[in-house]
């Protein structure tokens, strides 16, 4: 007899396989009510506290702490589930541990990290979660945290860093990071960096997090993996804006985190890039970065008296500014002119609301559309009349050179008729001998014939 234990995560069960997810993602009904959050059904399908027997095998009880933390409840589900796994270090196909789920899904609650990462196998030849594990895609869990989707807020991506922090993750430990054509292993600071993610870098500086720290970054172009590799450092990052659709406040942030990198951290700003261009940070600054106020590192070099560092990042700018200027009058007159190509037609469109407008504008336009009319048919009859003059000089063409091959044919012909006469004339000679030979022979035999008789 099937009784409510069995029925609701049935239902869940298929709900999960109607919202799109295979049963390969979600096998067990154990699965599909931990994803649902509803924990009497999974506290029902758990054997008690004092058996160690269950339904369910290691692997089963693993893939449904995943579903758990990815689900609706996952603390208290996965509260439950967690005593019952033997290998806690389980790995999804992508090389996501149960640690990098909780980082992705959860985005309020920080018990769930701590209760994760301290949890204990129930077998003696189990692993616990590793910490510094990277997936595939050579990201770790802090790496995790510190992404910036849309659905995570800053606040909470840095309290995913404190936690994971104080449990022990390493803050040096590089792992790969999305960067537009490079490949290499970046800090979480550089990718907190590079993802304007201003809680999770001031609270990675906080906890000691190396300013200075540099990594190659392997380039590749076309799809084609280059030998060069680029030095880069955490300023660096930050001066390369790509937060394109927040420009302004994108820019206010790289003010702060520099001044924060700079003056409190005392970061590096003479680091030389290992590029065929040997560019320092300021080379970027002066060419990407300003503040709201129109203030630029140029200005604020001078203000401090570096007199050497305002001319170099001055002819920086210029040179910038020289590059861009033809560019912007481009733009600018484009615009100038789609505003008064867009208000004209639009002066258009409202005179001809007025049917007396309608009435008069036609009887000014006949005329010269009829005359343009006139023109276009007259020009195509021009077009028409070359195309037929030009394929029956074609064609007149081709008669003649087939003609002369024509008449040149019977003169080869007369050249080789000698030859053929002087053929005819010996073979007629040796047909009167042969006819000559073979009436001697008839007269030789008849006389013999006359002889015998």
């Amino acid at each position: 007899m099937i009784c409510h234990r069995h029925i609701l995560p049935l239902f869940y069960l298929l709900v999960v396989h109607a919202q799109g997810q295979t049963l390969t993602s979600v096998s067990t009904l154990l699965a599909a009510a931990a994803i649902q959050g509803d924990v009497l059904s999974v506290l029902s399908h758990l054997p008690a506290a004092n058996t160690s027997q269950t339904a369910y095998t290691d692997f089963e009880l693993a893939e449904a702490l995943f579903r758990a933390v990815e689900g609706k409840a996952p603390l208290a589900t996965a509260r439950l589930i967690l005593p019952h796994v033997g290998n806690l270090n389980v790995l999804d196909v992508h090389g996501n541990s149960v640690l990098h789920y909780a980082v992705k899904f959860n985005t309020s609650d920080m018990m769930l990290i701590r209760l994760l990462v301290g949890a204990v196998p129930s077998q003696p030849d189990g692993k616990r979660v590793a910490i510094n594990g990277r997936n595939h895609r050579g990201r770790t869990a802090m790496l995790d945290a510190v992404d910036l989707p849309s659905h995570k807020p800053q606040a909470r991506s840095a309290d995913m860093v404190q936690t994971l922090a104080e449990l022990g993750a390493d803050l040096e430990l590089a792992g790969r990071g999305p960067l537009t054509g490079t490949l290499g292993h970046i800090t979480p600071l550089m990718f907190a960096a590079d993802q304007r993610n201003e809680a999770a870098f001031v609270r990675l500086l906080g906890l000691g997090a190396d300013v200075n720290a540099t990594r190659h970054v392997q380039e590749e172009r076309n799809g084609k993996v280059i030998d060069r590799q680029l030095q880069l450092s955490v300023l660096m990052f930050l001066s390369n804006c790509n937060c394109k659709p927040h420009e302004k406040d994108c820019r206010q942030r790289d003010e702060r985190m520099l001044e924060l990198a700079i003056t409190k951290h005392g970061a590096h700003v003479s680091f030389i890039s290992q590029d065929y261009l040997r560019r320092t940070v300021l080379h970027f600054a002066a060419e990407r970065i300003s503040s709201s106020d129109g203030q630029t590192p140029a200005n604020l070099a001078a203000k401090k008296g570096h007199a050497e560092l305002a001319a170099l990042l001055r002819r920086a700018e210029a040179e910038e500014k020289a590059k861009m200027r033809p560019f912007a009058i481009a733009f600018a007159t484009a615009c100038v002119f789609w505003a008064l190509l867009a208000s004209c037609v639009c002066a258009i469109f409202y005179r001809l609301t007025s049917t007396r407008c309608r009435r008069r504008l036609w009887g000014v336009l006949s005329h010269p559309l009829w005359l343009l009319w006139r023109g276009c048919c007259s020009v195509g009859q021009l077009v028409t009349y070359a195309c037929l003059l030009f394929v029956g000089s074609t064609l007149q063409g081709c008669l003649w050179f087939m003609s002369l091959v024509a008449s040149l044919a019977p003169r080869a012909a007369q050249h080789e008729r000698p030859a053929d006469i002087n053929l005819e004339d010996t073979f007629n000679s040796q047909l009167r001998k042969e006819q000559a030979f073979h009436k001697e022979a008839s007269a030789i035999v008849g006389v013999r014939q006359s002889e015998s008789w």
